[in-house]
C-alpha cells in the first residue's frame, strides 16, 4: 500500500509539472516545489517571470488554484509564485531561452555559445549544450557547446547536475535542445581540484619566463620568423617595429601588416545596421564582408523584409 501511495504521488507531480509547463511558458516556468500540512497543500511556483505567474489582480492564479482543485483533486491548495534566483544557473530556464531564441531564427552556433558564455559567467562548475536536428542543410546533425566541468555518471552528477530538455520548433523542423548544469560540486572534488591548481602553479612558477629580443630575432631569415610568430604567438607589431629599425625587409614587413590586420576586431552593430536600407545593408555585408547569420538574425528581429531576408540566406547557404 505504501509503495502504490508513493507511485500515486509521483504519477500526479509528473502529470502538474506537465500542465504547469504547458500553461505558464511565457513565464519561463522551472519546477515546483509541494508541501503539505494537515489542513492545505503548499505550492511553491519557481519562474523567470513570476509576473505572469500571477497575472492581472491575481487572476491568472487563481485560474491555476481552480484547476489544481478540479483537475489534480488537491484540497485547498496555496500557490505562491517566486523568481528563479539565478536564471541562467537553472537549465529549465536556459533550455527555454535557448528554445525560443532558435525558433526566432538565430543561429544555433551563437545562441549556444552565448548561453554557455552566460552559465559559466554566473558561477557555474560546467555546462553543456546540445542542440540536434536540421541546423543548416538538409541532414540533422548535433552541435556541442562545452566549458568547464559536468559530471556524466554516478551519484555526483545524480545531486549536482540538473537536466532539462526543449523542444524548438523552426522553418528547417524540430530541433532538440538538452541542457546539463553542474552549478556546485563535492567538498571531496574541490579538494582535489584546489591541489590540482596549487600544483600546476607551482611548476609554472619554476619556469622562468622567456623575454623574447625581437632586435636579435629580426636577425633571423624571413622563415624562420614566421615560424615563431605563428608557433609562439609573439606581437607581430613589435616584430614589425624591430623589423623597420633595423633591415626593413619588404616582404616581411608586408606580411606582419596583414597579420595586424587581421587580429583586429571589427565591431558592428548589427541591429543598427539593419535599420538602413536593403541596398545599404547588401553593400555593408560585401564590402566589410560581415557574417550573414548575424545580419539575417538582426533583420528577423528588426523588419522582416523579404527581399534582405532571401538574400541573406542564399549567401548563408553560399
Amino acid at each position: 500500500m505504501i509503495e502504490k501511495e508513493f507511485i500515486e504521488r509521483g504519477i500526479t507531480k509528473a502529470k502538474l509539472e506537465e500542465f504547469l509547463e504547458s500553461e505558464l511558458r511565457t513565464a519561463n516556468y522551472s519546477h515546483i516545489d509541494i508541501t503539505k500540512t494537515p489542513t492545505s497543500t503548499n505550492i511553491t511556483i519557481y519562474a523567470e517571470k513570476p509576473g505572469l505567474v500571477i497575472g492581472r489582480g491575481g487572476s491568472r492564479i487563481n485560474e491555476i488554484i481552480d484547476a489544481l482543485e478540479d483537475q489534480f483533486e488537491i484540497e485547498n491548495p496555496q500557490v505562491d509564485a517566486q523568481e528563479v534566483e539565478e536564471p541562467d544557473l537553472d537549465a529549465n530556464v536556459v533550455a527555454k531561452n535557448v528554445a525560443s531564441w532558435l525558433e526566432k531564427g538565430g543561429h544555433p552556433k551563437r545562441v549556444g555559445n552565448t548561453y554557455m558564455r552566460r552559465v559559466m559567467e554566473s558561477g557555474a562548475v560546467g555546462v553543456e549544450i546540445e542542440i540536434s536536428g536540421k541546423l543548416s542543410g538538409s541532414r540533422g546533425r548535433t552541435e556541442k557547446f562545452i566549458d568547464g566541468y559536468v559530471k556524466k555518471c554516478g551519484d555526483t552528477a545524480k545531486d549536482y547536475v540538473q537536466k532539462s530538455y526543449e523542444k524548438a520548433v523552426t522553418k528547417p523542423g524540430a530541433l532538440g535542445v538538452k541542457v546539463q548544469i553542474m552549478k556546485d560540486m563535492p567538498e571531496h572534488m574541490k579538494l582535489t581540484l584546489q591541489q590540482e591548481e596549487e600544483k600546476i602553479m607551482d611548476e609554472a612558477g619554476e619556469e622562468e619566463p622567456e623575454d623574447v629580443d625581437y632586435d636579435e630575432l629580426v636577425q633571423e631569415n624571413i622563415s624562420d620568423i614566421k615560424e615563431r610568430v605563428e608557433e609562439e604567438g609573439l606581437d607581430p607589431g613589435k616584430v614589425l617595429e624591430a623589423e623597420e629599425d633595423n633591415k626593413n625587409r619588404t616582404t616581411l614587413v608586408s606580411w606582419l601588416e596583414g597579420r595586424m590586420s587581421t587580429e583586429e576586431e571589427t565591431d558592428v552593430d548589427y541591429e543598427e545596421l539593419v535599420e538602413g536600407t536593403v541596398e545599404e545593408v547588401k553593400d555593408a555585408v560585401r564590402d566589410q564582408d560581415l557574417v550573414p547569420e548575424e545580419v539575417l538574425e538582426a533583420e528577423t528581429e528588426k523588419k522582416e523584409r523579404k527581399t534582405l531576408k532571401g538574400w541573406l540566406e542564399k549567401r548563408v547557404e553560399d
